[in-house]
């Protein structure tokens, strides 16, 4: 679920902002207003899979590698299929792992300025008017600056595609109000001036 407000800088981890209409982080200057919406992974159970499982199959790649470098022996069957079970545990852990380490500091956020997220492969801000194309590609939201070939792939930071549906409609509304900020101000008014006004 997306938090609205916000109630801690996503940048800089400062906290509290201060709720206002129009405002930025006194620490990094991350701009939010009233409409500000921001997405953070919410899975820290992974991480302890990933321990359990190394912890379950490094054993047997340390008694392989004791067995063959100590003893010049080659191990049992039972060893060798333990120790490749374990080095393929471990390769696949090792690049996870270093992404959920960065749990809080994984984010994208609608801004006044257009959108800003920060994945484990970079930090990108795309301001409205140059936002070409945003789509979904294999569950992951993918956005195309204008005039730039390569894309922003927003990867490990929504935990369902429920979430991922949740910010691309808020993201297509989110640009339309920033780039007509007339209809944002109709909206506000009450519907018998709201009509007068067209």
């Amino acid at each position: 679920m997306p938090v609205s407000g916000p109630d801690r800088c996503p940048e800089c981890g400062h906290s509290p902002l201060v709720p206002l209409d129009v405002g930025c982080c006194p620490e990094c200057g991350f701009e939010f207003d009233r409409h500000t919406l921001i997405w953070r992974p919410n899975r820290p159970w992974r991480i302890y899979i990933l321990f359990a499982n190394a912890a379950i199959f490094s054993p047997w790649l340390f008694r392989f590698l004791a067995v063959t470098l100590l003893y010049h022996q080659w191990p049992g069957r039972s060893v060798i299929i333990g120790a490749l079970l374990s080095a393929g545990s471990l390769c696949w852990a090792l690049p996870r792992l270093r992404v959920l380490l960065s749990e809080g500091h994984r984010y994208a956020a609608i801004t006044p300025r257009g959108v800003r997220a920060r994945t484990p492969r970079a930090t990108c801000t795309i301001p409205w008017d140059q936002l070409a194309e945003f789509k979904v590609l294999a569950g992951v939201p993918r956005l195309r600056q204008r005039d730039r070939r390569e894309a922003c792939y927003l990867e490990w930071i929504f935990d369902t595609d429920a979430e991922v549906s949740e910010f691309i409609d808020h993201l297509a509304r989110a640009k339309d109000r920033y780039l007509n900020p007339q209809l944002d101000a109709r909206a506000a008014l009450p519907r018998n001036q709201a009509d007068s006004r067209r």
